[in-house]
């Protein structure tokens, strides 16, 4: 996975609309990686970027990869990353995108 999110990113320097998909799989490599505290800087790039451009669908998707950070799974110990209360809005703002795009299932697919 890691040389398909470097591919990505390569062409996301030169191709702007790519630059919030970069930052959301970058941040996603870190999480599966056991590295949710590094994840959360690339996956809010992610989100900033989508929301700056008006790309609803990777606003969504940057919501929804937000609000299932909120605890890091790791056995030595789940750090707060955000409180409950904004990874639930995160997740609601992802649900509420999904929907108004048509994506009933994503939606309902979501904590």
């Amino acid at each position: 996975h890691e040389k398909l999110v470097r591919r990505l990113e390569r062409y996301a320097r030169a191709n702007p609309i790519a630059r919030p998909a970069a930052a959301l799989w970058q941040g996603l490599l870190l999480r599966d990686r056991g590295r949710p505290q590094r994840a959360l800087g690339p996956l809010r790039r992610a989100l900033a970027q989508a929301q700056r451009m008006e790309m609803q669908y990777d606003e969504a998707e940057a919501h929804e990869a937000i609000g299932r950070l909120r605890l890091d799974p790791s056995p030595a110990g789940a750090p707060l990353l955000l409180t409950t209360r904004a990874a639930r809005e995160h997740i609601a703002r992802a649900r509420d995108l999904y929907l108004r795009m048509g994506l009933t299932q994503r939606a309902e697919s979501l904590p």
